[in-house]
């Protein structure tokens, strides 16, 4: 949303695609799914991958934010997807337990796992896939566990 207020144009992040079940892996726009709730595909927005450039500041924007119109506007990520990058998590077999507002444990590998059990994300880099269980509400569960065990 920010991007698109700031001069791109609309477009959505490669893994929020995925998860909104309107996009295939490869980014193509499902079908099936849009057929059911009666959606033009025309409606849906390009799939772009994080550290992808989709322009630059618009004028109006440059003028109400006093940057320059040639600042780059970059795609970004989800946080538990990059957060996995960050701690490292790139070849086949690495994994991260990452407690936030939400809980993920998150894999990488090669191929694409599909499950219903799980989500799936693209890894920022190409060819990589982290498959990923989430529980928002992590938090709760420290508490409830702190609760089983007791202390602090």
């Amino acid at each position: 949303y920010v991007l698109i207020a700031l001069g791109a144009e609309p477009h959505v992040e490669q893994n929020w695609a995925l998860e909104s079940g309107l996009y295939t892996l490869d980014g193509k726009h499902f079908g099936p799914a849009l057929e059911a709730v009666d959606l033009p595909v025309s409606s849906l927005c390009e799939v772009y991958r994080p550290g992808t450039r989709v322009g630059t500041i618009s004028p109006s924007m440059a003028e109400t934010t006093g940057l320059p119109t040639d600042v780059a506007l970059v795609v970004g990520g989800a946080d538990h997807v990059l957060s996995a990058y960050a701690a490292g998590v790139d070849t086949a077999g690495d994994w991260l337990i990452k407690l936030g507002g939400a809980g993920d444990i998150l894999t990488a590998c090669a191929d694409p796992i599909v499950d219903a059990r799980l989500y799936l994300d693209a890894h920022p880099r190409q060819g990589t896939w982290l498959p990923n269980g989430c529980m928002a509400t992590s938090g709760s569960l420290i508490r409830w566990f702190q609760t089983l065990i007791g202390g602090t």
